[in-house]
């Protein structure tokens, strides 16, 4: 059990966040994102969206708040290897202005993940 209050083990959410980075990167080999960057990272969205829309999500696969963690990961992960660019928070990934080669990508996560806070 983890400190989000879900059923989920450390080793889940090191799974989760690997396959986010391989979906926003197509990256085989990650070995430079540790993972305990990782789930700090999930602890940190799990976080930043209770103090954005009062709401704690358990992270249960398919639900909304589950949704709109992965989809802000994604979005997230498509800058982290460029910490100095991207969206800072929820709520500016919301407005961001994803103008570069991803667009469209970008544009969908960012839409889902909208659509999903949308149903918290």
């Amino acid at each position: 059990m983890t400190d989000l209050g879900t059923k989920y083990t450390k080793e889940d959410l090191i799974s989760m966040g690997r396959a986010e980075l391989r979906a926003a990167h197509g990256l085989t080999n990650t070995s430079e994102i540790s993972d305990e960057f990782l789930v700090g990272e999930i602890k940190k969205i799990t976080h930043e969206m209770y103090d954005e829309v009062g709401y704690k999500p358990l992270l249960e696969p398919n639900s909304p708040g589950y949704n709109a963690i992965r989809f802000y990961g994604l979005i997230k992960a498509a800058y982290i290897l460029e910490p100095e660019r991207g969206p800072t928070s929820i709520s500016h990934a919301r407005r961001y202005d994803y103008s570069n080669n991803d667009l469209d990508r970008l544009n969908y996560w960012r839409d889902r993940m909208i659509r999903a806070l949308s149903k918290l």
